[in-house]
């Protein structure tokens, strides 16, 4: 999963610092909501804001009910990835409340919505940073002086998503490394946000190692605080780091907490993807281990991470088409032996694939068949199918005009399914969208 996809993982909303707000079970709604998926009942919630109670009582908000919901609404649409509609809805609520001196903090919170959302439409440039930094010292002057750590780590998770937008990995890190210092002992739930920022920082700095250790502690402060949600993604996040590490072993128990923790919430989509991800560990350590560990043993692990994909294809019904699962469990069944389940498997999945225009999965399922027509003997064929697969990514075809490159690590199946893998995790996620998203080449 890219640096840039974990922004939209369990972020903090842009009404944070508007605490009597985030305590209404109405608003607290709208994002529960958002943290299963469902995104159409997150925006009609929203929309009802407007016509809700003026506030909690004994609030000394006066904040009005049409920025509120204009403002959560900006939130749900970012997160559902409309970040044009997000970025509108923000403006709409920055010019709703300039004529109320006493709705300052709400525009301040609007301006953050609107800068999140021009951030993911990539509409910030490289001055976005600086921007950011006026934005926060105008929050701290707008808060009060109880609130003014809280508001500084509030301030420096906008400006790490901005410089991990931007992929200015180490100010990211910096950032978030400050954020996490002001949650502390403050916001337990913020502060395990700020510590998966900060791991999304450094996975995309390449420094998993740290990496690793920010996405444990963050899923013990989760934990400790009772956010299952927050502590399965960290855990996932862990998981994920470890397996770029080469630590198959060690990644797959930790994704199976994750599964775990999301079968716990009834989050059947995250926990597929999860799954999958735990399958792929066992795979990695089929291939790390195959010339000093036991028949018996790489054969034991091949068949768990089969048995892993056969119960993620289960997971996925009639509603969603497999590819993904169903290529790993066909790889899983050629590192066990099974020839004739893999070769099944894969020309079904190739077929899914194709349909699905995804020119590198269609690659990987014909590298796989040539590698089990290899050991059945067949050269010819095996030549055939390579031939295919390496044509496809070469040059596409006359009707398909994209422009694809033949990757430099698709020399093998083995090559071109790892170069997958660390760019998309098969089965990457956008943000909570709640639905998976094909591994397909840029372009086609």
């Amino acid at each position: 999963m890219k640096a840039c996809d974990l922004l939209d993982l369990r972020p903090l909303p842009s009404v944070y610092l508007l605490k009597d707000q985030c305590r209404r079970p109405e608003v607290s709604k709208v994002y529960d909501l958002l943290d299963k998926g469902f995104f159409e009942k997150a925006s009609e919630a929203a929309k009802a804001l407007e016509q809700a109670k003026p506030k909690l009582p004994g609030s000394r908000s006066r904040v009005a009910e049409k920025d509120l919901s204009l403002l959560v609404l900006s939130d749900v649409h970012r997160l559902w990835g409309d970040f044009w509609g997000a970025a509108d809805l923000a403006e709409e609520a920055v010019e709703a409340s300039r004529p109320d001196p006493s709705s300052s903090l709400l525009k301040a919170a609007a301006l953050v919505a609107l800068q999140r959302a021009k951030m993911r439409q990539g509409a910030g440039g490289q001055d976005a940073l600086k921007e950011v930094q006026q934005l926060c010292g105008e929050i701290l002057d707008l808060v009060n002086a109880e609130d003014q750590v809280s508001a500084e780590g509030f301030g420096h998770v906008i400006a790490a998503e901005t410089a991990i937008a931007l992929q200015r990995y180490s100010e990211a890190m910096q950032a978030a490394k400050v954020a996490v210092h002001c949650f502390r002992s403050r916001d337990a739930v913020a502060q395990a946000s700020a510590l998966l920022l900060l791991s999304c920082a450094c996975s995309g700095a390449a420094c998993f190692r740290e990496a690793v250790a920010a996405a444990n502690v963050a899923a013990v402060t989760a934990r400790s605080s009772g956010q299952v949600l927050l502590e399965a993604l960290a855990k996932r996040q862990s998981a994920q780091m470890l397996l770029m590490l080469g630590e198959e072993q060690q990644a797959a128990m930790v994704a199976e907490d994750s599964v775990s923790l999301y079968e716990k919430l009834g989050d059947s989509t995250r926990q597929l993807d999860s799954l999958l991800l735990c399958a792929e560990a066992h795979l990695r350590r089929v291939k790390r281990r195959e010339a000093n560990a036991q028949r018996s043993s790489l054969r034991a692990w091949a068949l768990k991470a089969k048995s892993l994909a056969h119960g993620a294809l289960g997971a996925l019904g009639h509603g969603e088409a497999p590819r993904q699962a169903l290529l790993l469990r066909a790889r899983a069944a050629k590192a066990a032996g099974e020839l004739a389940q893999a070769l099944e498997d894969a020309t079904e999945a190739q077929k899914l694939l194709s349909d699905a225009s995804d020119r590198c999965g269609v690659a990987s399922c014909l590298l796989l068949q040539a590698e089990v027509k290899a050991v059945e003997g067949q050269e010819s064929e095996a030549l055939t199918l390579r031939t295919q697969a390496q044509a496809m990514l070469k040059s596409p075809t006359q009707a398909d005009t994209s422009s694809v490159e033949m990757p430099r690590a698709a020399a093998s199946l083995e090559g071109l399914v790892e170069m997958q893998w660390e760019d998309h995790i098969h089965f990457c996620f956008r943000g909570l969208q709640g639905r998976p998203v094909s591994n397909v080449v840029k372009g086609s």
